[in-house]
């Protein structure tokens, strides 16, 4: 650039603003035969003289130290308060964008100055533990490979259940040290991708991401701690290039073409968020699905545009001061990342360890404070010796300095030294309560893990069966469908076709039937293993904590699982409620139009008046009144009312369930009105699975709805 003489195309006002292509002073007017011009010379290009302004400007003789100043430090203070950052590099290529993010060995670069500085912020906290996790990757022809393993295996990226994304494989190392960070980032750069070309000798061909990970919890955090988790990302992104300028073809012509196709979706991205589209296009590459939460979601962000201000990266230098201008636009909102957590009573022993280490800690530093306190009195005893003996003193002036100086250093001395004994005697206190705890209580560690797997299993049944009544719901709703078809037909080819399509639909249905069903059989044989692993477990450790409450536990996740599926029942049959009242509502003012008709007409009959008569006061609920005794009748002769099809979708054949449930039509009776109980009648017997020792409660209070609360008649 030096010897072809290129001209310089940026022009730094202040530390705020810059003027990209400015004009000369003798660009404003030229000479013609001598006599001067008012128009511009044709021959010449015009130049451009645009302005732009950025938070902060660094020029050619600037160092890494200084741009580290004035962008990253502040993001470290942010880091540490709990909120995710990112710090990424855009320029296009050979214009320093790695030399700014790692330097040389005699300039670190601002991943090195970074480090230093959280590392530095940690030895200055004194009440806070701190966990640094460091990953390191890149991405390289659309494909993403972790840096610092030997393997070339190429990663896949997954979004969790909160949107955040993670990458499964990728290595998470801890380092102690910036020096650790160093080396890592050494051996990270030996495996990175880069190739010689017209532009740059060393020119990186894929974009590089390093993910630093803070976690932060206070020293005295008993069993609930409230634990900071923030990101650091620290990306160096490939430089745009043209294959002219680049002078290559085949694999190097692929790479340059991925690295242009990343770095245009991600200018998309940042054209939709500056423009505030509710639509950004994430997708499109993994570059902007890796940078989704840096540039657009909870996370303070650093973008640092590195341009040459040579003429003969003209095109270059402009379009990244256009793509970093309108990065400016961009508005994120953040969050801290601060989570309570309640830690498990496994987990006591750590605990009351971590506070003794810390008692250690403060003793020894007592000590010292102590030592040095007999160190100072002995000196001033000295001193005073020195006086009787008649040793000569300094003058007044200097004695009162010192003597104030030494008087406000054992006064802070004695302050240090009474705060930290009140955290040793509050620390003391705090671990033998937290011994104690841990002492009394007798927890059965194992029990507690096959109660929490039998509760998973649970659910997974729960949720098969709601799958599985569903559609048994389903099968009876077009079943009945096709008995109203078969009422409403004129003509017998309609109903034969009604009558096939619901076949269809109902064979399909039944063979997803006959899968649940085996599904769901399968799961109740698991269960019935492991609950029998977990009475036998009790029968030998009886006398825990756990033991006591496991069979209270197990009946509410069995009850809770029930309610559920019955919640799902409701739901399927308020829907097709709707439907039929629908579709009642639509034939009503048809039946009505044809009754005045015919009765307009005189052909209409005493019977069918009659039959409208009793159809209109159905409608209206003015049926007559049903005794009981009349409806016990009908209950007892009804044999469909064991086996509905709504009671087989909403009930669960757990075996905590199936002891506490009605079983015949006396228990129902007596169950939905205890003041009907014939006196000297006797109490069902009920075979609970676990031995309880709420069975005398359960067994004279019901769990489920009385049986005469019918949704559907004649169903239970």
């Amino acid at each position: 650039e030096k010897t072809g003489a290129y001209d310089n195309i940026i022009s730094v006002i202040d530390r705020n603003m810059l003027i990209f292509d400015p004009k000369d002073n003798d660009d404003e007017c030229f000479f013609f035969k001598g006599k001067k011009q008012g128009r511009r010379d044709l021959n010449k290009k015009a130049k451009k003289d645009k302005t732009f302004t950025f938070d902060n400007i660094y020029d050619a003789d600037s160092t890494n130290q200084e741009i580290f100043e004035g962008t990253t430090k502040n993001v470290v203070g942010t880091l540490m308060e709990g909120y995710n950052c990112c710090v990424f590099a855009y320029g296009a290529t050979g214009a320093g964008k790695t030399f700014t993010m790692l330097g040389a060995k005699d300039k670190p670069g601002i991943i090195y100055l970074t480090m230093k500085e959280i590392f530095s912020k940690v030895e200055e906290t004194d009440d806070t533990s701190f966990d640094i996790f460091m990953s390191y990757l890149e991405v390289y022809n659309e494909s993403i490979r972790d840096l610092l393993q030997d393997n070339k295996a190429q990663l896949n990226i997954r979004e969790d259940v909160k949107n955040e994304t993670t990458i499964p494989g990728l290595s998470v190392h801890k380092p102690k040290t910036p020096d650790q960070v160093l080396s890592l980032l050494s051996y990270g750069n030996s495996n990175r991708t880069q190739h010689p070309t017209d532009h740059n000798k060393e020119s990186s061909r894929s974009h590089a991401v390093l993910q630093i990970i803070v976690q932060q919890k206070p020293k005295d955090a008993g069993l609930s701690a409230e634990i900071k988790t923030a990101k650091l990302s620290m990306i160096d992104l490939a430089g745009s290039e043209k294959g002219t300028a680049t002078g290559h073809k085949g694999a190097r012509f692929r790479e340059g073409a991925n690295i242009n196709k990343s770095l245009l979706a991600l200018g998309n991205c940042i054209n939709s968020l500056a423009s505030g589209s509710k639509y950004i296009p994430y997708r499109d590459s993994k570059l902007t699905r890796l940078l989704k939460d840096s540039i657009g979601g909870n996370c303070a962000t650093v973008m640092i545009a590195n341009v040459s201000p040579s003429s003969i990266t003209y095109e270059d230098t402009l379009n990244t001061l256009k793509y970093a201008d309108r990065a400016k636009k961009i508005k994120i909102d953040l969050k801290k990342n601060v989570k309570n957590v309640d830690f498990h009573i496994a987990q006591y022993a750590k605990i009351v360890e971590d506070l003794r280490t810390e008692i250690v800690a403060l003793k020894d530093k007592i000590k010292l404070l102590e030592l040095e306190n007999q160190e100072l009195k002995h000196g001033s005893i000295q001193d005073v010796e020195m006086k009787e003996v008649g040793v000569e003193q300094p003058d007044d002036v200097r004695l009162v300095t010192s003597l104030k100086a030494q008087l406000s250093a054992l006064i802070e001395r004695q302050k240090d030294y009474d705060e930290l004994q009140r955290k040793v005697k509050e620390f003391e206190k705090q671990a033998s309560a937290e011994q104690k705890k841990a002492g009394d209580s007798d927890v059965d560690a194992e029990l507690e893990s096959m109660l929490e797997a039998r509760k998973i299993l649970v659910e997974k049944i729960g949720n098969e069966k709601a799958l599985l009544s569903s559609l048994e719901l389903r099968v009876h709703f077009k079943r009945l469908q096709d008995e109203r078809c078969d009422l409403v037909c004129l003509i017998q080819y309609e109903k034969e076709k009604s009558a096939l399509k619901t076949q269809k639909t109902v064979e399909s249905l039944t063979r997803k039937i006959e899968k649940k069903n085996e599904r769901v059989t399968s799961l109740m044989n698991e269960l019935g293993v492991l609950s029998k692993s977990i009475a036998d477990h009790i029968a030998n450790n009886p006398d825990s904590s756990t033991a006591r409450s496991a069979p209270a536990q197990s009946t509410l996740v069995e009850h809770k699982a029930e309610n559920s599926l019955l919640h799902e029942v409701i739901h399927n049959m308020e829907a097709e409620l709707q439907r039929l009242h629908g579709d009642l509502c639509a034939s009503l003012p048809l039946l009505l139009s044809n009754e005045k008709l015919l009765r307009g007409h005189g052909i209409q009959g005493k019977a069918a008046k009659d039959e409208f008569k009793e159809l209109q006061n159905r409608i209206q609920g003015n049926q007559q009144i049903t005794w009981a005794e009349n409806l016990n009748n009908s209950v007892n002769t009804n044999p469909e009312l064991a086996t509905s099809i709504y009671k087989q979708c909403s009930r669960l054949d757990f075996p905590n369930l199936r002891s506490r449930r009605c079983s015949s039509i006396e228990q129902r009776k007596l169950f939905a009105d205890s003041t009907l109980q014939a006196p000297g009648e006797d109490e069902p017997d009920r075979v609970s699975f676990f031995p309880s020792p709420v069975k005398e409660i359960a067994s004279s209070v019901s769990l489920n709805p009385p049986s005469s609360c019918s949704l559907n008649p004649p169903s239970a």
